[in-house]
């Protein structure tokens, strides 16, 4: 690369919170197109390494929440203090309530409400199993931290920040938390999503899988 566009590239990096080591993923391609307004051709997408299988709306006007300075990292519980329990799981993905729908929510966490779906959820961990071959990095080369979701990019672009509430989990904050689509996975086609949990492997089974509701927030 000449001197001067590999400046730039490592200043778009700096500047956008990226590691300036390491090969330019498809994620993070795009992400720098759109920087630069270009609209064309779409950029292959990776295909991801949330490879396993297994991996209602609400009333009222708003939902608050007690974490608004930053969406990541998700204030979640330390896994240490907790004892697992047999959390209720769907016998398949195709038995959960999957799609798009209209909320009644306007605004959630000083964010308005852009969309929401029902979709069926599991989660992923930092284990080596969880992220073949490409390590625990998201969809951009940056470390996993707890509150990154795994999304087909072409249900839920990359970057949006999300609301997922209705699971039933000990260890996922009570209620919901506030997240961001942050990767993808080759498992992870149209209303599913990956939950990344810092957290070893018996508490990534426990999620088992689920149904959540998924709301994509603006700014």
């Amino acid at each position: 690369m000449h001197p001067i566009g590999e400046l730039l590239a490592k200043s778009f990096l700096t500047a956008h919170g990226y590691p300036t080591q390491g090969g330019i993923t498809p994620a993070l391609a795009q992400d720098i197109a759109s920087s630069l307004g270009y609209h064309g051709a779409s950029i292959p997408s990776s295909s991801g390494s949330r490879n396993s299988q297994n991996r209602g709306s609400s009333s009222g006007t708003s939902i608050g929440v007690q974490y608004s300075a930053h969406v990541l990292p998700a204030q979640f519980p330390n896994p240490a203090n907790l004892t697992l329990v047999a959390e209720p799981s769907l016998s398949s993905p195709a038995a959960g309530l999957q799609g798009e729908f209209t909320p009644t929510v306007k605004t959630i966490d000083g964010r308005p409400v852009l969309k929401a779906f029902h979709m069926i959820a599991t989660c992923y961990g930092p284990s080596l199993a969880d992220n073949y071959p490409y390590g625990p990095t998201d969809a951009f080369g940056q470390p996993l931290q707890n509150g990154m979701i795994a999304v087909d990019p072409s249900v839920i672009p990359l970057h949006t920040v999300l609301y997922v509430t209705g699971y039933h989990d000990n260890y996922l904050p009570s209620g919901g938390f506030l997240g961001q689509a942050m990767d993808t996975g080759g498992a992870i086609k149209g209303d599913r999503v990956d939950l990344f949990i810092n957290a070893n492997e018996n508490v990534i089974n426990d999620f088992g899988v689920q149904q959540v509701t998924v709301y994509e927030l603006g700014n």
